[in-house]
C-alpha cells in the first residue's frame, strides 16, 4: 500500500499501478478553474490495480467516467461507474473508488479545495465529460509537441471547463433547494396541524427524512435558526394570533402551543416579542390588527 500526499496537509490511501497512465492539466496561475477552487486536474487511464481511499479528504472530488468501468464504494453502498457517470464526493465525506480487475478505466476528474452544493456522495449523468477530456489532452498535446498553447487560448479552455463545472454544480444546487423545500413544507404542515404535540428533534428529522444533524443544517440555511428554534417561532406567531382575537386564556393558548408550564410559555413569548402575552393582548385591541413583527 502506498501512502502519498496530494496537497498540503492532505493525506490519500490508495494504489497506482505501473500500468497506470495520469495526465495531469497545467493549470494557469490564477486563471478561471482556479478561482472556481480547483487544485489539480487531469485525465487517467486506469489499468491493472489502482483505487484512491478519501477517509475524509479535505477536498472535494469530481471523478468522470469517460471509457470503461469503475466501482465507487461509501460508507452505504457500492455502485460502477459507467460512461456519462459523474461521481462527485464533497469534501470531510468518506469514499473509495478502484479498477475492476481486468478491465481499463479512463476518466476525468477535479480536485477543488472550496465547498461544493452536496451533502453526500452522489453519481450524476454528464453529457459534458468528453469534451472536458479533449480540452485537457490538447493542452498537453500542445505542449508535448513544443507548440504550447498560447495564454489566451489556454484561457479560453479555462473559462468552458469552468462553465461547464459551475453548470453541473449550480444545477445540483437548485435541484437540492427545491427538494429541501417540498420536505420542509411537508414537515412545517404536520407541526402547524399539532403544535398542542410535544415535538423533539428526531421526530421532526423523522418527517423530514434527514438525520437531526442534517435537518439542523438545512434550516440554518434557510431560516437562520435551528429547526427548534424554527418550532418556537411557529409557536409564537401562533400564539399571537390567537391573543390577537381576545376570545382565548393565556393558559389555554400556553396548552394549544405546546407549553404546559404557562410561565415557560410566557418567557418564551416575551422573548419573541419583546412584551409578556398579557401587554401583548392589550396592545392588539388597540393596534386593531396592525401586523406585529417577531423581535429578531
Amino acid at each position: 500500500m502506498n501512502i502519498f500526499e496530494t496537497d498540503k496537509g492532505i493525506r490519500e490511501t490508495g494504489i497506482i499501478g505501473p500500468q497506470c497512465l495520469e495526465t495531469f492539466m497545467p493549470l494557469l496561475e490564477g486563471g478561471p478553474l482556479s478561482k472556481l477552487g480547483v487544485r489539480l486536474a487531469g485525465v487517467s487511464e486506469l489499468r491493472g490495480e489502482y483505487y484512491m481511499h478519501h477517509p475524509r479528504s479535505l477536498l472535494s472530488v469530481l471523478v468522470g467516467t469517460l471509457a470503461g468501468k469503475g466501482r465507487l464504494h461509501t460508507g452505504e453502498r457500492q455502485q460502477i461507474l459507467k460512461p456519462g457517470d459523474l461521481l462527485v464526493a464533497p469534501k470531510g465525506i468518506h469514499h473509495r473508488y478502484e479498477t475492476i480487475q481486468g478491465q481499463p478505466w479512463k476518466v476525468v476528474w477535479f480536485n477543488l479545495g472550496c465547498d461544493i452544493p452536496f451533502d453526500r456522495v452522489r453519481v450524476l449523468k454528464a453529457d459534458d465529460l468528453t469534451s472536458m477530456a479533449k480540452d485537457f489532452l490538447d493542452v498537453k498535446a500542445e505542449a508535448a509537441a513544443g507548440l504550447y498553447l498560447s495564454t489566451e487560448a489556454r484561457m479560453g479552455k479555462e473559462n468552458y471547463l469552468a462553465v461547464l463545472l459551475q453548470r453541473i454544480l449550480h444545477c445540483e444546487k437548485r435541484g437540492q433547494q427545491v427538494r429541501h423545500e417540498a420536505r420542509l413544507q411537508v414537515l412545517w404542515r404536520a407541526v402547524t396541524d399539532d403544535l398542542a404535540r410535544k415535538w423533539r428533534l428526531l421526530e421532526l428529522a423523522r418527517i423530514a427524512g434527514y438525520s437531526p444533524e442534517h435537518l439542523n443544517r438545512i434550516c440554518n440555511q434557510r431560516y437562520r435558526v435551528s429547526a427548534m428554534n424554527y418550532l418556537t417561532r411557529l409557536r409564537m406567531q401562533h400564539a399571537a394570533h390567537l391573543l390577537g382575537q381576545g376570545a382565548h386564556k393565556i393558559l389555554s393558548i400556553a396548552d394549544q402551543c405546546g407549553y404546559g408550564n404557562p410561565f415557560a410559555f410566557s418567557v418564551a413569548f416575551k422573548r419573541c416579542f419583546g412584551v409578556p402575552p398579557r401587554q401583548f393582548t392589550f396592545c392588539a385591541g388597540r393596534r386593531a390588527g396592525r401586523p406585529v413583527k417577531l423581535i429578531p
